[in-house]
């Protein structure tokens, strides 16, 4: 559910694990398990039935202030409260990067990995903000204005009873719930542009950004792309396998409240089935949907990536032969940009299927646009 390194070592041990993996010969470039979305067989695969969706919600109030642009295009940074965990102060809560080409734009909209490393999202936005779309298409990027975790691990771990305990995960839940509100928020924004084309709107996230995607993409149908990144369902069963923190608030389960890990994910599975994205996965349409997954994820077990492939109807799937933090190197120079390269080529067929991608996206020599 999140990439648990110190946020100011993520990169170095990415950068370390690289080199490690390719001095030992098994480098991210060489596994992975592509398989296409089958329209024919959509009816047959298990799709869950779709579900009622909530109404869109008004756009946010923000204040805006531009940015140093570059590359045709012109910045916006955008400032709100923030929607949880941030003691309603404002901070910036999204950097809009907007074409200074003629003509209706898509949008993609790249999400965070809330309390965790800003690379991935920023690499997509390099890679989007350079690729052959780029004349026709704006980027949103979603802030994490304090760089908090959806889920108050903290809160959990001093839990002094059950029903503390229960009370901290039911905050976590409502707080990914408020994170998926906020997202479609900034929807709305985006449809109150005169510069946009409302039927080419993509989302992508990684890991609990890939979580919220997912649930963003079931409650929304503006959203008509997406790709969801180390993602998963049954937030119940990751919390019971995940490493790092999750582990430590099992542990301090067991401890205090001599609960085994069945016991444990009985008493978290109430509260974050709320946040399931299995819930409103009928109502995505399978054909606009990239699914990337960690074939070796010790985080997210395979019963909940599987699920949620079968309840969208098995979109397009790329399983990486890796675990879940590795996987995240075929984002990396060392893993020749694999899966970047994957996700900007998938957004940019389904959002402006007229760009001829036949030369691939232009990989940044200077790390692209930075937040401003």
């Amino acid at each position: 559910m999140n990439l648990t390194a110190p946020r100011g070592a993520v990169a170095g041990i990415y950068l370390a694990a690289a080199l490690v993996a390719a001095l030992s010969g098994t480098a991210c470039v060489k596994s992975a398990t592509v398989t296409p979305y089958r329209a024919d067989l959509v009816d047959a695969v298990g799709r869950a039935a779709p579900s009622p969706r909530p109404q869109a919600p008004l756009p946010p109030a923000v204040k805006s202030e531009p940015g140093r642009g570059a590359n045709g295009y012109d910045v916006l940074n955008l400032h709100r409260p923030g929607p949880c965990g941030h003691g309603g102060q404002e901070a910036l809560g999204a950097i809009a990067y907007l074409s200074r080409a003629p003509g209706p734009k898509s949008w993609v909209v790249v999400l965070p990995i809330w309390g965790s490393s800003t690379y991935p999202p920023r690499k997509v936005v390099s890679w989007v903000t350079h690729g052959p779309n780029r004349s026709g298409t704006n980027v949103l990027w979603v802030q994490d204005p304090g760089r908090d975790r959806l889920m108050d691990y903290e809160a959990m771990k001093a839990a002094p009873t059950e029903e503390d305990f229960v009370a901290a995960v039911e905050r976590s839940s409502e707080c990914i719930a408020a994170a998926v509100a906020d997202v479609r928020s900034w929807v709305s924004w985006i449809m109150e542009r005169p510069d946009t084309d409302p039927r080419r709107i993509g989302i992508v996230g990684c890991s609990i950004g890939a979580i919220v995607a997912s649930l963003a993409v079931g409650q929304d149908p503006r959203l008509s792309a997406g790709v969801f990144v180390m993602g998963g369902a049954h937030l119940d069963e990751i919390f019971a396998s995940c490493y790092g923190d999750e582990a430590e608030v099992r542990e301090m389960a067991r401890a205090r409240f001599g609960w085994d890990t069945g016991a444990f994910q009985q008493a978290v599975k109430g509260p974050l089935a709320a946040v399931d994205p299995v819930r409103t996965a009928g109502n995505i349409d399978p054909a606009g949907v990239l699914y990337i997954d960690a074939g070796r994820d010790s985080c997210i077990p395979r019963s909940a990536r599987d699920e949620l492939w079968e309840a969208m109807g098995r979109p397009e799937r790329v399983t990486l032969g890796y675990d879940h933090k590795k996987s995240f190197l075929t984002m990396t120079f060392l893993g020749f940009d694999r899966t970047t390269e994957r996700i900007v080529n998938f957004l940019g067929a389904k959002l402006n299927p007229q760009v001829d991608l036949s030369a691939g996206p232009t990989a940044p020599t200077q790390g692209g646009m930075q937040p401003q």
